[in-house]
C-alpha cells in the first residue's frame, strides 16, 4: 500500500467552473483494528477543520460494515486540499495508517453543484 502523495495524481478543479473541491475517501480496516483505526483517523479531524481552506470535514463509519470508514471532505479549492495534504499531522497519519488498512484507500473526487453550503 502506498503512502506517497503526489499532487499530479489529484484532478484539477472542475472543468465547468464549479467552486470548491470535494472528495470521499474510503478506508478498509484490518479485522480487529476497527476501533484503533477510528481513534487514529479522529485525531486529524479537529486540526483539519481549523485549516483556513477547509469547508467541511467529516469522518463516517459504515453502519452495515463497521470496518469501513469514509471521510467526506470539502475544500475551498484544489490548492487548499493540497495544503491539507502537506500538514504535519496528515503526513504523519499517512504513514501511521499502514498497519491498520486491509487495502489501499479509495478516493472519489467531486465537484459541488450549485453554491456550497457549510
Amino acid at each position: 500500500m502506498s503512502t506517497r502523495v503526489v499532487d499530479s495524481q489529484f484532478p484539477q478543479a472542475s472543468p465547468w467552473g464549479a467552486q470548491g473541491y470535494a472528495l470521499i475517501v474510503k478506508l478498509h480496516a484490518v479485522a480487529g483494528m476497527e476501533n484503533a483505526l477510528e481513534r487514529l483517523l479522529m485525531s486529524v479531524v479537529e486540526p483539519t477543520r481549523a485549516e483556513p481552506g477547509c469547508v467541511f470535514y467529516q469522518l463516517n463509519r459504515d453502519i452495515v460494515n463497521p470496518g469501513i470508514f469514509h471521510f467526506y471532505e470539502v475544500y475551498k479549492n484544489r490548492d487548499a486540499f493540497l495544503a491539507h495534504l502537506a500538514t504535519p499531522y496528515i503526513r504523519t497519519l499517512l504513514i501511521a495508517l499502514q498497519p491498520y488498512l486491509a487495502m489501499d484507500n479509495e478516493m472519489v473526487f467531486l465537484s459541488p453543484c450549485g453554491a456550497m453550503h457549510a
